[in-house]
């Protein structure tokens, strides 16, 4: 996906994105999780209270990941094509991982767990491949691996919603310069037969970057439209509501001007948290708070744009290379700088920075278990 390019383009500057989903209930929270991408890989765990992180899991140099998906004590997470084409399982728990070798050139992109069916425990969605990859036999050393083809033209995340599985298409040529085809789409698909729905969204959602759910409502996350060589965005990212329950689009809302490569997670205090570069010259990370009901962007805002007031202890804007939410409305900032070192900052929910942690190297995802 053209994401993980622009990704890849600026770790020397330490600009990286994430992305996650969490379908679950408000529950107690038991801290949260910072995904390492680069410099030195794994999940660092950072306790609810406190000031240093309280353990590290590691990942192979090769993993090349920039997203995690945590439910429970569970967290996926996948390498592109680049670093092996894997699924990883991590039990945060335990401190355990497992690898799960997807198709060879496949470029894995968002996973998910499934709850309830016989036909997949995860599912994960194979860029390149134009499928997705139903994962079985979990326990096992060798797990099962199937998958069901012809799923759109670039599939970047996967949502179960009871008996179906919603499959986000980014609509690009990813395996080969990224071009777009067309406006992104949602496809839902049965786990228990072949039909695949086509349920075309706004068309200034371009380059679909992922997805994140409230209850029955599914939120969908637009890249935006950027020309790189002059800096110009003449599309800034865009978000749609679609309610799962009655199969109808409800809302659309739209990021701040300039902006682009917009990346959605629901947090845990009922409320949309956007992660967004600022602008295409300077590719500053900044977040966007938004009315999950009305989509429009919720202060406290930084002087410029509508961004969220979040700053770093030099009372500088934060450079937040994704975002997090837990449920108290606590939200964290991962932040990489020289040499690729890493900080966690963690506001209340009024934006006043509380907590400032070391969280290792390389930080390209947060989120609150």
């Amino acid at each position: 996906m053209l994401r993980r390019l622009i990704v890849s383009a600026l770790l020397l500057v330490g600009a990286c994105k994430d992305t996650s989903l969490n379908p679950l209930p408000f529950t107690p929270n038991k801290g949260t999780v910072v995904l390492n991408g680069f410099g030195l890989q794994g999940a660092t765990l950072v306790p609810d209270t406190g000031l240093v992180s309280a353990g590290f899991i590691s990942l192979p140099a090769s993993f090349d990941g920039a997203y995690e998906r945590i439910v429970r004590d569970t967290l996926l997470t996948t390498s592109s094509k680049g670093g092996g084409d894997l699924l990883y399982v991590v039990d945060l728990a335990a401190g355990t991982k497992k690898a799960i070798q997807m198709p060879a050139a496949s470029n894995p992109g968002n996973a998910s767990l499934i709850v309830g069916r016989v036909e997949a425990n995860i599912v994960v969605a194979l860029r390149d491949s134009q499928a997705v990859a139903f994962i079985t036999n979990l326990g096992s050393a060798t797990p099962t691996v199937t998958l069901r083809r012809g799923v759109g033209q670039c599939p970047v995340d996967v949502a179960q919603f009871d008996t179906e599985l919603y499959v986000l298409d980014a609509n690009q040529n990813c395996r080969t310069d990224f071009s777009t085809v067309g406006p992104s789409r949602l496809l839902r698909l049965r786990f228990a037969n072949n039909v695949i729905d086509t349920i075309p969204l706004s068309a200034t959602v371009i380059g679909a970057s992922n997805m994140t759910t409230q209850g029955s409502s599914l939120y969908v996350a637009g890249f935006g439209q950027v020309n790189f060589v002059t800096g110009v965005v003449s599309q800034a990212g865009t978000i749609v509501k679609y309610d799962m329950e009655n199969k109808l689009i409800t809302g659309t809302g739209q990021m701040p001007f300039g902006s682009f490569g917009t990346v959605l997670t629901a947090g845990r205090d009922g409320l949309l948290y956007a992660s967004v570069y600022g602008n295409a010259t300077t590719f500053p990370g900044r977040v966007v708070r938004v009315d999950s009901t009305g989509l429009a962007a919720v202060g406290p805002f930084l002087p410029t744009g509508n961004f969220a007031a979040l700053t770093a202890p030099d009372s500088t804007p934060a450079n937040c290379a994704a975002v997090g939410v837990d449920t108290r409305g606590r939200v964290y900032c991962p932040v990489v700088g020289a040499a690729s070192a890493s900080k966690l900052y963690v506001y209340n929910a009024n934006f006043l920075l509380i907590r400032n942690i070391n969280v290792g190297q390389g930080a390209v995802a947060v989120q609150a278990r």
